[in-house]
């Protein structure tokens, strides 16, 4: 059964859906803008700071250098790096397919349809369609839930799962022409300098982005298994039994509009 409370706004102004939302998400500019817990937020810093400051640097110490070799491919690596930046900004900011609660499709008058072989959440009070969980972190249902990813600040489902996996590929693409220009840079700076002197930072840079390459790699690899398969993050790790019929590619609609008005001073809401 709901534990129904019975909800009476106090002033005269209209209110709206993100307001009485039960899960962790925080919302913003009136429900326009949805992100995760509060948890993630060092995580989620981590990410956008290491996205922005360390390609920033990269630019500043060899910027000049590989202008001066090569145009296009210093053009390309900033594209990417932008395309990255874009791509993790609609990951963060995209509902990755929640599915509400019982008692919100009743205050939006909308009814789940489901059918009877799905498990049933005990939190959200709903049937969860095959390779749908219940995240913990944000305490919602997601559609086709991959994980919960803290250094984007949101759950990986099925409505931002190919933004998601994008950052990874333009994310590693952006290290592979970073090597690159580290070693153009490295190639014209020797025809500069005394081969005896050292480039400390330029050195240091070349280690950091060999070994970011690597692990973006790897995660890259993992993810195009997962595609392949037609399965989640979750059922491999908990060998549980593929979605194969899961189209990655196609965008479902969100099924809840935050910004919908549920209630004046003169209603009361039963939640």
């Amino acid at each position: 059964m709901i534990n129904q409370q019975h909800i009476k706004f106090e002033d005269e102004r209209e209110h709206k859906l993100y307001e009485i939302w039960p899960g962790k998400n925080r919302f913003y500019l009136g429900g326009r803008i949805m992100i995760g817990p509060s948890s993630d937020n060092g995580p989620n810093l981590f990410t956008w700071c290491g996205l922005i400051l360390l390609p920033l640097f990269f630019s500043i110490s060899n910027g000049q250098q590989i202008w001066e070799a090569n145009r296009l491919l210093f053009i390309c690596t900033l594209l990417l790096g932008f395309l990255t930046l874009f791509f993790l900004f609609l990951t963060q900011f995209t509902d990755p397919g929640i599915i509400p609660r019982k008692n919100i499709f009743e205050i939006m008058n909308t009814e789940w349809e489901t059918e009877g072989s799905w498990p049933m959440c005990e939190t959200c009070l709903i049937k969860k369609p095959p390779g749908s969980s219940h995240c913990k972190q944000c305490d919602n249902c997601i559609l086709m839930f991959d994980h919960h990813c803290p250094f984007v600040n949101n759950c990986i489902g099925k409505r931002n799962y190919k933004q998601w996996h994008s950052i990874y590929i333009r994310y590693f693409a952006l290290f592979l022409a970073s090597l690159l220009m580290q070693g153009l840079s490295i190639l014209v700076s020797l025809n500069k300098i005394d081969p005896q002197e050292s480039n400390g930072l330029t050195d240091f840079l070349l280690i950091i982005v060999c070994f970011i390459s690597a692990i973006i790699g790897v995660f890259c690899f993992f993810h195009l298994i997962v595609i392949l398969s037609g399965s989640t993050t979750r059922q491999i790790i908990k060998h549980l039994e593929p979605t194969n019929s899961f189209d990655w590619i196609g965008r479902s609609n969100s099924l809840f509009n935050p910004s919908m008005i549920i209630g004046t001073q003169q209603q009361a809401i039963d939640f």
